[in-house]
Protein backbone atom coordinates (compact mmCIF):
# COMPACT_ATOMS: atom_id res chain seq x y z
CA UNK A 1 0.00 0.00 0.00
CA UNK A 2 1.06 3.61 -0.55
CA UNK A 3 2.09 5.54 2.53
CA UNK A 4 3.96 8.60 3.64
CA UNK A 5 6.28 7.54 6.44
CA UNK A 6 9.57 8.33 8.17
CA UNK A 7 12.63 6.20 8.95
CA UNK A 8 14.08 8.70 11.41
CA UNK A 9 13.12 11.90 13.23
CA UNK A 10 13.82 15.23 11.56
CA UNK A 11 12.40 18.03 9.43
CA UNK A 12 9.75 17.78 6.70
CA UNK A 13 12.39 16.34 4.37
CA UNK A 14 12.34 12.99 6.27
CA UNK A 15 8.79 12.36 5.06
CA UNK A 16 8.94 10.00 2.11
CA UNK A 17 6.67 7.87 -0.02
CA UNK A 18 6.96 4.18 0.91
CA UNK A 19 5.29 1.02 -0.28
CA UNK A 20 4.52 -0.94 2.90
CA UNK A 21 2.55 -4.15 3.46
CA UNK A 22 -1.21 -3.87 3.72
CA UNK A 23 -2.07 -4.57 7.38
CA UNK A 24 -3.58 -7.87 8.46
CA UNK A 25 -6.91 -7.83 10.31
CA UNK A 26 -7.09 -9.25 13.84
CA UNK A 27 -10.23 -10.76 15.38
CA UNK A 28 -11.11 -7.49 17.11
CA UNK A 29 -9.96 -5.15 14.34
CA UNK A 30 -11.46 -3.26 11.41
CA UNK A 31 -9.63 -2.65 8.12
CA UNK A 32 -10.36 0.82 6.76
CA UNK A 33 -9.62 1.85 3.18
CA UNK A 34 -8.73 5.49 3.83
CA UNK A 35 -9.79 8.29 1.50
CA UNK A 36 -8.33 11.18 3.49
CA UNK A 37 -6.16 11.94 6.51
CA UNK A 38 -6.20 14.99 8.73
CA UNK A 39 -2.94 16.84 9.43
CA UNK A 40 -2.43 18.14 12.97
CA UNK A 41 0.36 19.83 14.95
CA UNK A 42 0.96 16.56 16.80
CA UNK A 43 2.04 15.05 13.47
CA UNK A 44 5.04 17.32 13.07
CA UNK A 45 5.85 16.99 16.77
CA UNK A 46 6.02 13.20 16.29
CA UNK A 47 8.14 13.71 13.16
CA UNK A 48 10.53 15.88 15.17
CA UNK A 49 10.79 13.23 17.91
CA UNK A 50 9.17 15.41 20.57
CA UNK A 51 6.93 12.60 21.81
CA UNK A 52 9.62 9.90 21.73
CA UNK A 53 10.07 9.84 25.50
CA UNK A 54 6.33 9.85 26.12
CA UNK A 55 5.01 7.15 23.82
CA UNK A 56 6.69 4.09 22.24
CA UNK A 57 7.59 4.59 18.57
CA UNK A 58 8.62 2.15 15.84
CA UNK A 59 10.06 2.71 12.35
CA UNK A 60 9.17 2.90 9.57
CA UNK A 61 6.57 5.21 11.11
CA UNK A 62 3.43 6.22 9.22
CA UNK A 63 2.21 9.56 10.57
CA UNK A 64 -1.38 10.67 11.09
CA UNK A 65 -4.05 10.16 13.76
CA UNK A 66 -7.11 11.52 11.89
CA UNK A 67 -8.77 9.80 8.95
CA UNK A 68 -11.92 8.87 7.06
CA UNK A 69 -12.73 6.02 4.70
CA UNK A 70 -14.71 2.82 4.17
CA UNK A 71 -14.67 -0.49 6.01
CA UNK A 72 -13.14 -3.17 3.79
CA UNK A 73 -12.83 -6.07 6.26
CA UNK A 74 -13.62 -6.89 9.90
CA UNK A 75 -12.54 -9.44 12.48
CA UNK A 76 -15.00 -11.97 13.91
CA UNK A 77 -15.33 -10.14 17.25
CA UNK A 78 -16.34 -6.78 15.74
CA UNK A 79 -19.98 -5.73 16.22
CA UNK A 80 -22.02 -2.68 15.24
CA UNK A 81 -20.40 -2.10 11.83
CA UNK A 82 -20.90 -3.46 8.32
CA UNK A 83 -18.66 -3.86 5.30
CA UNK A 84 -18.72 -0.71 3.21
CA UNK A 85 -19.65 1.60 6.09
CA UNK A 86 -18.28 5.12 5.70
CA UNK A 87 -16.43 5.91 8.93
CA UNK A 88 -14.18 8.50 10.50
CA UNK A 89 -11.51 7.84 13.10
CA UNK A 90 -9.13 9.09 15.71
CA UNK A 91 -6.56 6.36 15.17
CA UNK A 92 -3.95 6.80 17.91
CA UNK A 93 -2.55 3.43 18.96
CA UNK A 94 -0.43 2.44 21.96
CA UNK A 95 2.70 2.32 19.77
CA UNK A 96 3.17 5.15 17.30
CA UNK A 97 3.80 3.50 13.94
CA UNK A 98 0.70 2.70 11.87
CA UNK A 99 -0.99 6.03 11.13
CA UNK A 100 -3.46 7.44 8.63
CA UNK A 101 -1.07 8.79 5.97
CA UNK A 102 -1.73 5.51 4.17
CA UNK A 103 -4.22 3.72 1.96
CA UNK A 104 -5.16 1.32 4.76
CA UNK A 105 -5.21 1.15 8.54
CA UNK A 106 -6.49 -1.44 11.01
CA UNK A 107 -8.12 -0.22 14.20
CA UNK A 108 -10.31 -1.42 17.03
CA UNK A 109 -13.89 -0.21 17.01
CA UNK A 110 -13.33 2.20 19.91
CA UNK A 111 -11.32 4.31 17.45
CA UNK A 112 -14.09 5.00 14.97
CA UNK A 113 -17.72 5.83 14.29
CA UNK A 114 -19.93 6.26 11.24
CA UNK A 115 -18.95 9.36 9.30
CA UNK A 116 -21.32 12.35 9.47
CA UNK A 117 -23.60 11.88 6.47
CA UNK A 118 -23.38 15.51 5.38
CA UNK A 119 -19.57 15.59 5.19
CA UNK A 120 -17.23 14.41 2.47
CA UNK A 121 -14.41 12.04 3.41
CA UNK A 122 -11.96 14.96 3.28
CA UNK A 123 -14.11 17.07 5.60
CA UNK A 124 -14.72 14.19 8.00
CA UNK A 125 -11.02 13.36 8.18
CA UNK A 126 -10.15 16.64 9.92
CA UNK A 127 -12.78 16.36 12.66
CA UNK A 128 -11.93 13.57 15.14
CA UNK A 129 -8.75 14.67 16.94
CA UNK A 130 -9.73 18.33 17.32
CA UNK A 131 -13.39 17.73 18.14
CA UNK A 132 -12.66 14.93 20.63
CA UNK A 133 -10.03 17.12 22.31
CA UNK A 134 -12.58 19.91 22.72
CA UNK A 135 -15.28 17.51 23.92
CA UNK A 136 -13.11 15.84 26.55
CA UNK A 137 -11.70 19.16 27.79
CA UNK A 138 -15.12 20.76 28.19
CA UNK A 139 -17.25 17.93 29.51
CA UNK A 140 -14.78 15.69 31.32
CA UNK A 141 -12.03 17.96 32.61
CA UNK A 142 -13.77 21.33 33.01
CA UNK A 143 -17.25 19.82 33.47
CA UNK A 144 -18.70 23.02 32.03
CA UNK A 145 -22.30 23.78 32.99
CA UNK A 146 -25.09 25.87 31.47
CA UNK A 147 -24.85 29.53 32.45
CA UNK A 148 -21.16 29.43 33.36
CA UNK A 149 -18.67 31.88 31.86
CA UNK A 150 -16.01 30.20 29.74
CA UNK A 151 -12.98 31.80 28.11
CA UNK A 152 -11.48 30.08 25.05
CA UNK A 153 -8.46 31.87 23.56
CA UNK A 154 -7.96 31.17 19.87
CA UNK A 155 -11.58 30.30 19.18
CA UNK A 156 -10.98 30.20 15.44
CA UNK A 157 -8.29 27.51 15.71
CA UNK A 158 -8.68 23.82 14.99
CA UNK A 159 -9.58 22.81 18.56
CA UNK A 160 -10.92 26.19 19.67
CA UNK A 161 -13.55 26.36 16.94
CA UNK A 162 -15.12 23.07 18.04
CA UNK A 163 -14.81 23.96 21.73
CA UNK A 164 -16.55 27.28 21.25
CA UNK A 165 -19.52 25.73 19.46
CA UNK A 166 -19.82 22.78 21.85
CA UNK A 167 -19.79 25.14 24.82
CA UNK A 168 -22.42 27.41 23.28
CA UNK A 169 -24.58 24.35 22.57
CA UNK A 170 -24.29 23.39 26.26
CA UNK A 171 -25.62 26.76 27.38
CA UNK A 172 -22.34 28.29 28.57
CA UNK A 173 -21.56 31.99 28.11
CA UNK A 174 -18.51 31.85 25.85
CA UNK A 175 -15.83 34.49 25.32
CA UNK A 176 -12.86 34.23 22.99
CA UNK A 177 -9.98 35.90 21.18
CA UNK A 178 -9.29 36.07 17.44
CA UNK A 179 -7.82 38.31 14.78
CA UNK A 180 -10.27 40.93 13.46
CA UNK A 181 -10.91 38.96 10.25
CA UNK A 182 -12.21 35.96 12.23
CA UNK A 183 -14.20 37.69 14.95
CA UNK A 184 -17.52 37.83 13.08
CA UNK A 185 -17.48 34.06 12.55
CA UNK A 186 -17.07 33.43 16.27
CA UNK A 187 -19.86 35.88 17.11
CA UNK A 188 -22.09 34.13 14.55
CA UNK A 189 -21.27 30.82 16.29
CA UNK A 190 -22.59 32.24 19.56
CA UNK A 191 -19.63 33.84 21.33
CA UNK A 192 -20.75 36.64 23.65
CA UNK A 193 -17.62 38.72 23.01
CA UNK A 194 -14.42 38.29 21.03
CA UNK A 195 -11.25 40.34 21.55
CA UNK A 196 -8.28 40.96 19.29
CA UNK A 197 -5.28 39.38 21.02
CA UNK A 198 -3.03 41.88 19.22
CA UNK A 199 -4.60 44.69 21.27
CA UNK A 200 -2.31 45.43 24.21
CA UNK A 201 -5.36 46.10 26.40
CA UNK A 202 -7.30 42.93 25.61
CA UNK A 203 -6.70 41.32 29.02
CA UNK A 204 -8.09 44.39 30.78
CA UNK A 205 -11.10 44.35 28.43
CA UNK A 206 -11.75 40.73 29.41
CA UNK A 207 -11.57 41.61 33.09
CA UNK A 208 -14.04 44.46 32.63
CA UNK A 209 -16.46 42.20 30.75
CA UNK A 210 -16.51 39.61 33.57
CA UNK A 211 -15.21 41.54 36.61
CA UNK A 212 -16.02 38.78 39.07
CA UNK A 213 -13.79 36.37 37.14
CA UNK A 214 -14.51 33.60 34.65
CA UNK A 215 -15.77 30.24 35.84
CA UNK A 216 -13.49 28.38 33.45
CA UNK A 217 -10.70 28.76 30.89
CA UNK A 218 -9.92 26.24 28.15
CA UNK A 219 -6.34 27.05 27.18
CA UNK A 220 -5.18 26.16 23.67
CA UNK A 221 -2.29 28.63 23.56
CA UNK A 222 -0.04 27.89 26.56
CA UNK A 223 3.01 29.77 27.81
CA UNK A 224 2.65 33.33 29.08
CA UNK A 225 -0.89 33.53 27.71
CA UNK A 226 -1.91 30.61 29.93
CA UNK A 227 -0.48 32.40 32.98
CA UNK A 228 -2.25 35.66 32.11
CA UNK A 229 -5.61 33.98 31.53
CA UNK A 230 -5.37 32.03 34.78
CA UNK A 231 -5.43 35.37 36.60
CA UNK A 232 -8.85 36.14 35.10
CA UNK A 233 -10.50 33.20 36.87
CA UNK A 234 -12.71 33.61 39.91
CA UNK A 235 -11.58 31.90 43.15
CA UNK A 236 -11.73 28.11 42.59
CA UNK A 237 -12.23 28.69 38.89
CA UNK A 238 -11.05 25.93 36.56
CA UNK A 239 -8.37 25.97 33.88
CA UNK A 240 -7.72 23.05 31.55
CA UNK A 241 -5.01 23.07 28.90
CA UNK A 242 -3.93 20.90 25.99
CA UNK A 243 -0.40 22.25 26.50
CA UNK A 244 2.12 22.09 29.33
CA UNK A 245 0.79 23.62 32.53
CA UNK A 246 3.06 26.46 33.56
CA UNK A 247 4.61 26.34 37.04
CA UNK A 248 2.95 29.61 38.06
CA UNK A 249 -0.44 28.17 37.10
CA UNK A 250 0.06 24.85 38.90
CA UNK A 251 1.29 26.66 42.02
CA UNK A 252 -1.82 28.84 42.23
CA UNK A 253 -3.88 27.13 44.96
CA UNK A 254 -6.85 29.44 44.33
CA UNK A 255 -7.74 27.73 41.06
CA UNK A 256 -8.26 24.17 39.82
CA UNK A 257 -6.14 22.95 36.92
CA UNK A 258 -6.31 20.09 34.45
CA UNK A 259 -4.59 18.76 31.34
CA UNK A 260 -6.08 16.84 28.41
CA UNK A 261 -4.32 14.42 26.07
CA UNK A 262 -7.10 13.23 23.82
CA UNK A 263 -8.00 9.54 23.76
CA UNK A 264 -10.08 7.50 21.27
CA UNK A 265 -13.79 7.30 22.11
CA UNK A 266 -16.31 5.85 19.66
CA UNK A 267 -19.37 7.01 21.63
CA UNK A 268 -18.15 10.59 21.68
CA UNK A 269 -17.44 10.44 17.94
CA UNK A 270 -21.07 9.34 17.46
CA UNK A 271 -22.31 12.35 19.46
CA UNK A 272 -20.09 14.69 17.46
CA UNK A 273 -21.37 13.21 14.18
CA UNK A 274 -24.96 13.80 15.30
CA UNK A 275 -24.22 17.45 16.13
CA UNK A 276 -22.62 17.93 12.71
CA UNK A 277 -25.58 16.30 10.93
CA UNK A 278 -27.96 18.54 12.91
CA UNK A 279 -25.84 21.54 11.86
CA UNK A 280 -25.13 22.42 15.48
CA UNK A 281 -21.41 22.00 14.91
CA UNK A 282 -19.76 23.58 11.89
CA UNK A 283 -16.30 22.96 10.49
CA UNK A 284 -13.56 25.53 10.04
CA UNK A 285 -12.30 25.91 6.45
CA UNK A 286 -10.46 22.86 5.08
CA UNK A 287 -7.40 23.06 2.83
CA UNK A 288 -6.67 19.88 0.84
CA UNK A 289 -3.40 18.57 -0.58
CA UNK A 290 -2.61 15.18 -2.15
CA UNK A 291 -0.92 12.58 0.07
CA UNK A 292 2.27 12.99 -1.95
CA UNK A 293 2.56 16.57 -0.67
CA UNK A 294 2.57 15.67 3.03
CA UNK A 295 5.94 17.38 3.51
CA UNK A 296 4.52 20.63 2.12
CA UNK A 297 1.51 20.23 4.43
CA UNK A 298 3.89 20.01 7.39
CA UNK A 299 5.80 23.09 6.25
CA UNK A 300 2.59 25.10 5.94
CA UNK A 301 1.31 23.99 9.32
CA UNK A 302 4.59 24.66 11.12
CA UNK A 303 4.81 28.11 9.53
CA UNK A 304 1.32 29.01 10.75
CA UNK A 305 0.09 29.48 7.18
CA UNK A 306 -3.01 27.25 7.46
CA UNK A 307 -6.37 28.90 8.06
CA UNK A 308 -8.67 26.27 9.56
CA UNK A 309 -7.82 22.60 9.01
CA UNK A 310 -5.58 20.69 6.62
CA UNK A 311 -6.29 17.34 4.96
CA UNK A 312 -4.40 14.93 2.71
CA UNK A 313 -6.40 13.24 -0.04
CA UNK A 314 -5.35 9.59 -0.41
CA UNK A 315 -5.26 8.05 -3.90
CA UNK A 316 -7.27 5.00 -4.85
CA UNK A 317 -5.45 1.83 -5.86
Amino acid sequence: MRTIAIKQFGGPEVLEAMELPKPLVGNDEILIRLHAAGVNPVDFKIRQGLLATRLPHAFPLILGWDGAGEIEAMGAKVTGFSLGDAVYTYGRKATIQAGTYAQYITLQQEHLALKPKNLSFVEAAVVPLAALTAYQALFESLQIRSGETLLIPGGAGGVGSYALQLAVNSGARVFSTASPAKQKTLLDWGAEAVWDYHDKNYLEAMHQAVPGGFDAVFDTVGGDTQIALSKLLKPQGRLTSILTLQDKVQENTEIQTGYVFVRPDSEQLKKIATLIEEKKLRLPPVTTLPLSEAAEAHRLLEAGEVHGKLALEIPTL
